[in-house]
């Protein structure tokens, strides 16, 4: 019965660690991709524009010396937006430019990239560079090097030939089904813009700062004429989904805890009726009820860390094989990731230790007081 409680107290402890580890390693992934991607604050021009074409930003190069004067910014870029239509002849594809210039840090888009590699921007003129999706390329049947028009619908049509230099994936169909990036002086021309014009602007803060305050302090910068964004408010239903399974987590947990709870119940139970003639012996030799008890709540603690410890033991190994093998596949279309991902959060595993050694000890202070009621006279007597 004590290796069963032992088993139980493990189990909980593998598969809590294991739900937050998948949690956190769930919300960094895609929240790096989201990021990667774009960026922690995107700031537009207010306008009633529902389209992709975000009304311009004028002179992008002032609002964004405004907006590095935040010291949690780390860097700020222009982004520009248009829809097109990609016509190889064979295929026709709707997509959406992203035009971005050399102050776009690719380092994180490289991620990204399975083939190719990213925009090679030219000081003189625009480059004919762009980078696409594997669904476009798949779609299309495009390969590096290819020549690509697309058109643009405006008051007349407009052609752009681009050369394909880069293929990315993401895993998030929302984004690989729908964009290309491109030198952003392209779009400029198309939309008869000036060189200091933009759709947008992506900004990129100090990690572990509070993106929600400087948004409100760049908003404030800015006044009431941009909008500065989030992530969280550009990509809502996806982080409504990473806090659904942090929900699940939570519920996973209380349960086990509860399962940790009622099987150290019933093993101690157990051994108590099961010493009753011990537990008798030491009364009649002198040892108090308090000091009775003791001796049976250290008894179920020593089971609850024993418990503890070897969980804490299976769950990293489980952690480290899955980090280094990824034994466990997702599809990618559904999760956005390829394989399930950890990320160990050590105060978190602390906390999950210590709280469940000290819900379980709470738990032991009812069952232990059989051993008050235990009569010495009638034990002795029966024996």
């Amino acid at each position: 019965m004590q290796r069963i409680a032992v088993g139980t107290v493990l189990v909980s402890i593998v598969v809590m660690q294991l739900s937050f580890a998948v949690m956190h390693g769930f919300r960094n992934e895609v929240t790096s991709i989201v990021k990667n991607f774009n960026a922690d604050i995107v700031i537009k021009r207010l306008s009633f524009n529902s389209t992709l074409e975000n009304a311009p930003i004028e002179n992008f190069p002032q609002i964004i010396e405004t907006i590095n004067q935040e010291k949690t910014i780390v860097r700020s870029f222009p982004l520009a937006t248009k829809p097109g239509i990609i016509n190889t002849g064979n295929e026709i594809e709707g997509v959406v430019l992203r035009g971005v210039n050399q102050d776009y840090d690719s380092n994180y888009f490289k991620h990204f990239i399975i083939e190719g590699t990213f925009i090679h921007f030219k000081s003189e003129s625009p480059t004919k560079d762009i980078v696409i999706s594997s669904f476009f390329a798949n779609r299309l049947m495009l390969k590096i090097g290819d020549k690509l028009p697309v058109y643009f619908m405006q008051d007349t049509i407009r052609v752009k030939q681009f050369v394909v230099c880069g293929i990315y994936e993401t895993g998030m169909e929302d984004l690989d089904t729908k964009f290309a990036l491109c030198d952003i002086r392209h779009l400029q021309k198309v939309n008869y813009w000036q060189s200091n014009f933009a759709s947008s602007i992506l900004a990129e803060t100090k990690p572990g700062g509070d993106n929600n305050k400087i948004k409100e302090e760049i908003q404030l910068q800015l006044g009431n004429d941009y909008s500065a964004q989030t992530l969280q408010e550009v990509y809502p239903q996806l982080f409504d989904w990473l806090s659904l399974v942090d929900t699940n987590a939570v519920i996973i947990s209380v349960l086990m805890l509860i399962v940790s709870c009622i099987s150290m119940i019933t093993v101690l139970l157990i051994v108590i009726l099961d010493k009753t003639q011990t537990i008798g012996t030491l009364k009649a030799l002198g040892l108090s009820n308090g000091n009775t008890i003791r001796v049976f709540w250290y008894k179920s603690a020593r089971i609850i860390l024993r418990g503890i410890f070897w969980g804490n033991i299976v769950f990293l190994m489980i952690a480290f094989m899955q980090t280094q093998f990824h034994i466990i596949q997702l599809p990618k279309k559904d999760y956005y990731v390829s394989n399930v991902p950890i990320a160990i959060n050590w105060a978190e595993v602390v906390i999950i230790d210590l709280g469940t050694l000290a819900l379980c000890l709470l738990c032991m202070l009812l069952p232990v007081q059989i051993v008050s009621r235990v009569n010495t006279v009638k034990v002795l007597r029966f024996n």
